[in-house]
């Protein structure tokens, strides 16, 4: 179980390994099932939690010093939640591809800080991923955790779940499982907006009103975010300047600058799609 110790990081690794153990043991759960179910019911692994192998770190895209003792990131993931880079460094936690923050305390009584910690974390992934409706958070304080979804205008947070019992083990093994197999707009995603691994670019799927056929979708590429989601609590608005996939108008040639313009004028500029969580 998670060390009695005072040090966070002396918890670091017992965490870690901890996460670990449970994605392994959920790989190898999935593949003797599929290895005893008939190939044509199986169902390939949507995802698998990546354990951190970097501690107390400050992440790719942070706009502080700030460190964060863990990301917790997904192998295999859709392409919404691909780097943008393609490529992920394994030394080095990165915003643009975070899944959840982890924060560890030695003392149950800093709960509250480390509350306060996730919350400020949050806010820099929102500006790095243009999907992001919500955020996932851990925290750890001596052995007890609590998984937490930072929303719009709240922090939520679990039951307190003692990693000392059997109990609260579980707790986190169903968590992990479902973080595994779950939809991706359950891990906080918007499945309109996406990054095309084979086109390198960031694309979004807008309803098509003026399509006779139901459920219709326009595709446009993502040219320029020209506002970003960098609040901690509010809608994430973001502003996206944008072409029709099918348009053979390249052009991206912005000259305002929009720090100095309302959202109404930034709309005025044309081809401009406005994307709240």
């Amino acid at each position: 179980h998670v060390a009695n110790s005072l040090d966070e990081k002396r918890m670091y690794p017992a965490i870690e390994s901890l996460l670990a153990f449970v994605s392994v043991a959920i790989n190898q759960a999935h593949e003797q099932i599929t290895e005893a179910t008939d190939t044509s019911f199986s169902q390939p692994l949507p995802r698998s939690l990546a354990t951190p192998n970097q501690f107390d770190r400050k992440p790719a895209g942070a706009d502080s010093n700030h460190r964060i003792d863990m990301a917790l990131n997904t192998k295999h993931v859709p392409s919404a939640i691909v780097d943008e880079n393609g490529k992920q460094d394994s030394q080095r936690p990165d915003y643009s591809d975070m899944l959840a923050v982890l924060e560890a305390k030695g003392s149950v009584d800093k709960q509250d800080d480390a509350y306060a910690q996730l919350i400020e974390y949050s806010r820099n992934i929102y500006p790095h991923q243009h999907n992001r409706r919500f955020v996932w958070g851990l925290t750890v304080c001596r052995n007890t955790l609590r998984i937490c979804i930072l929303q719009n205008d709240a922090l939520v947070a679990s039951p307190p779940i003692d990693l000392k019992s059997t109990e609260g083990r579980l707790a986190l093994v169903k968590w992990c499982t479902n973080v595994t197999f779950c939809d991706e707009d359950q891990l906080g995603y918007d499945s309109t907006i996406y990054f095309n691994n084979a086109k390198r670019r960031w694309e979004i799927k807008v309803f098509d009103d003026a399509s006779a056929e139901k459920d219709t979708f326009k595709v446009f590429e993502i040219l320029t975010c020209m506002r970003v989601a960098e609040r901690v609590f509010g809608r994430h608005t973001r502003c996206f300047r944008c072409r029709e996939i099918d348009d053979n108008d390249n052009s991206s040639t912005l000259s305002e600058d929009l720090s100095r313009l309302t959202l109404e004028e930034i709309c005025e500029l044309g081809n401009v799609l406005v994307k709240d969580a």
